[in-house]
C-alpha cells in the first residue's frame, strides 16, 4: 500500500491494511480477495501480476465466473481478445454438445 488504509477480505478473513504494507495473494476460491476503502481518502497501491494472456476468475459473492483468452497481454489490454465470457455458475454443457461427431 502506498497511501491510505483499507480492509482486505481474503476468503472469510478481514485484515486491516495501511500504507507501507505489502500483500501477496494465493489463487483459489478460499483466497478470493477484495480491498475495501474504510479510510478518509482513496487508497493508492501498486499491483504486480504474472500478466498471463489467459485467465479464469471466480467471483464467490455473486457466483460468477469470468474468463479471458488473448494472443498476448498487450492485445488483451487493447481489447483484442479471442474469447471473453462472464457467466453465472450453474449451467454446464457436455463436451460434444452442439458438435457433429457422426
Amino acid at each position: 500500500m502506498l497511501d491510505g488504509t483499507g480492509t482486505l477480505r481474503i476468503g472469510e478473513q478481514e485484515v486491516a491494511v495501511r500504507a507501507g504494507d505489502w500483500i501477496t495473494l494465493a489463487v483459489g476460491p478460499e483466497h478470493a480477495h477484495q480491498l475495501i476503502n474504510d479510510g478518509g481518502r482513496t487508497p493508492r497501491y501498486l499491483c504486480l501480476s504474472t500478466l498471463l494472456a489467459t485467465d479464469v476468475v471466480g467471483y464467490p459473492d455473486s457466483r460468477k465466473v469470468g474468463l479471458i483468452a488473448a494472443e498476448s497481454v498487450e492485445r488483451s489490454a487493447r481489447g483484442d481478445v479471442w474469447q471473453r465470457l462472464l457467466t453465472r455458475e450453474g449451467e454446464s454443457l457436455d463436451y460434444y454438445d452442439g458438435e457433429d461427431i457422426g
